[in-house]
């Protein structure tokens, strides 16, 4: 985090300082954004795991559509889920 904050600021600087228009709008928007980018170094949390369940539920909606039997659907998603999971989604789909 030490090395991070004055990284950041003075390529944020030399950014801003360059002819480049793409470069400064790069940069503003890094230092707008900079409390939360540099929050990763303290806790470093993805969301990654979740979008890629997010991905698959979306994916086996997508290829379920036309079909009114859903019990194949959970048979393809991984055993973690929950049976409140499922439902919810069936129920935004079927409404």
């Amino acid at each position: 985090m030490e090395e991070a904050i004055p990284f950041l600021d003075a390529w944020c600087n030399d950014a801003a300082s360059s002819n480049i228009s793409q470069l400064k709008k790069v940069a503003n928007t890094l230092m707008q954004y900079s409390h939360g980018l540099l929050n990763y170094y303290i806790h470093p949390i993805s969301c990654g795991p979740i979008e890629g369940i997010n991905n698959k539920i979306k994916t086996l909606k997508r290829q379920a559509y036309g079909f009114k039997i859903w019990s194949f659907q959970t048979q393809a998603l991984p055993p973690t889920f929950s049976s409140v999971l499922i439902n919810r989604m069936i129920q935004s789909t079927a409404g």
